[in-house]
């Protein structure tokens, strides 16, 4: 479907960004921003060519935004040391959640093991 229907309305604001972007000088806000899209061009053009590549990254910056909003409690870990576990811990759920492995699971799983006597740190 993009193929069908995307690609020729891209080539046209394509045409249309080559076509306008000479006439507009340098230093105005339209002239920087057709600068940006005519240097965009081929990461765009990717998203229709090669379906791997996804039209918008809104989901990555999404789980970017996660310790951002966190970032006002974990000014309170007690201490550099308490700091450090919690970048940890966060690290250990980010990973999961990205290798679609459940969070609550695998945290129980290596708690349990850890108590049982599992070489912490090998």
């Amino acid at each position: 479907m993009r193929q069908e229907r995307s690609i020729p309305l891209l080539s046209n604001l394509h045409e249309w960004v080559d076509d306008i972007a000479p006439r507009l000088g340098k230093s105005s806000k339209l002239a920087k921003a057709v600068g940006y899209a005519v240097h965009q061009c081929p990461f765009v053009d990717r998203c229709f060519t090669d379906c791997r590549f996804e039209i918008d990254n809104g989901e990555i910056e999404r789980t970017l935004k996660e310790p951002c909003i966190g970032r006002r409690n974990f000014l309170l870990t007690g201490s550099v040391n308490g700091g450090k576990r919690l970048a940890t811990a966060y690290t250990l759920v980010q990973s999961c959640r990205a290798l679609d492995i459940p969070v609550n699971a695998y945290l129980i799983d290596t708690i349990e093991k850890l108590e049982s006597g599992w070489p912490f740190g090998v």
